[in-house]
């Protein structure tokens, strides 16, 4: 056992006691005893033969001596109170903690991606035990090929069994799940989707600047979200285009290089840039735009959404998760090719008969 290792849990121990009950109880006894010993005590070296003695006494001039072993007794009560509490609440959290267990999913899918993993991160945040699913499509998806992005699409679509796997046999109030990603948008939402609303996971960001992974914060929503549905004639379509405009603007030109025959609804945060939405009660509101205009799209006839998505890993992700098979049309999210000036390739959510499946499918334009 190392010196550092005994040095950290005694740090582990005051950090544990400070802010507690426990701790507080034993700092008042600590300063009920020096606040005594201090006003009204004697310290006295005695030498008597070969051996000395440390005599504790009080003196009788301020405060009656049976007062002040009164206050020492209470502030020795408080003291030994504080610990047998404080260390009872250690040993329950200590065998909670060992219980514990962060189910860490992280989506690697860009080339030149962060080479932190998220673990490391929750490892220092978060107690209990840490398990790694890692979904690497890095090679895949560089080749741009459609055999490669097919291996890709596999990876991703397997991660709902990987997270059973992880959690089998453990109670869910044992479980916390969190999700970080690096990857091209259709794997960020699909893999949303796949989570589902049953693996809510705790979702973070890398944050490029500070070259880290980051936790949304929660200060109030003061985004402004607006949309066009209203405004656009559908007619007798059954397909249409749904430009969601989050952390950049779509502009005009590659949808109609890529749907030239389709209608377009948009979904806009104006003057929305990349570091702006970094607050989950923003974010809920631009999930919130989406599932209404995708109800609405349903119940005006529409059987198909193709989704060109530009938005922050975190918004497409919890953007996935909030897809309703049931109540919503078929979707399929595309992925921008800013050499060609299009959108090149997607991912389709097909509706099964059951509404049962949220299985990927490779869409090539």
């Amino acid at each position: 056992m190392s010196i550092k290792y005994v040095f950290d849990e005694i740090l582990k121990l005051i950090k544990f006691f400070r802010p507690s009950f426990a701790g507080k109880l034993i700092t008042a006894g600590v300063l009920l005893f020096l606040g005594v010993w201090g006003y009204n005590g004697n310290v006295i070296f005695e030498h008597v033969g070969d051996i000395n003695h440390l005599k504790l006494d009080f003196s009788t001039s301020e405060i009656p001596e049976i007062i002040s072993y009164l206050v020492t007794f209470f502030a020795f009560a408080m003291i030994l109170a504080g610990c047998f509490i404080g260390g009872f609440d250690w040993i329950a959290t200590h065998r909670r903690n060992t219980r514990l267990k962060n189910i860490v999913i992280e989506l690697r899918g860009l080339d030149g991606s962060v080479n932190t993993p998220l673990q490391d991160k929750i490892a220092v945040a978060y107690p209990g035990q840490v398990e790694e699913v890692l979904i690497d499509i890095r090679s895949h998806v560089s080749a741009q090929t459609k055999p490669e992005l097919e291996r890709a699409l596999e990876k991703v679509n397997n991660a709902r069994s990987r997270v059973e796997t992880a959690i089998a046999g453990k109670a869910r109030e044992d479980i916390v799940i969190h999700a970080g990603m690096i990857a091209p948008v259709p794997f960020q939402f699909l893999l949303g989707a796949i989570l589902d609303d049953e693996f809510i996971p705790n979702i973070w960001e890398y944050e490029r600047f500070r070259k880290e992974w980051q936790p949304l914060d929660n200060n109030d929503a003061t985004l402004q979200i607006v949309d066009n549905l209203d405004q656009v004639k559908l007619g007798k379509a059954s397909e249409v285009v749904l430009a969601l405009s989050a952390t950049y603007q779509i502009s005009d030109e590659p949808l109609a290089n890529t749907w030239s025959k389709l209608k377009i609804i948009r979904i806009t945060v104006p003057d929305a840039t990349p570091s702006t939405i970094w607050t989950e009660n923003d974010q809920i509101l631009i999930v919130e735009a989406f599932v209404d205009v995708m109800a609405k799209l349903h119940n005006r006839g529409i059987k198909r959404v193709h989704l060109a998505l530009a938005a922050s890993p975190s918004i497409s992700l919890r953007l996935g998760s909030h897809y309703d098979q049931r109540n919503f049309p078929e979707i399929a999210v595309y992925q921008y090719n800013p050499n060609q000036k299009r959108y090149t390739w997607g991912v389709h959510l097909p509706i099964d008969e059951h509404h049962s499946s949220k299985v990927g499918k490779l869409v090539n334009i």
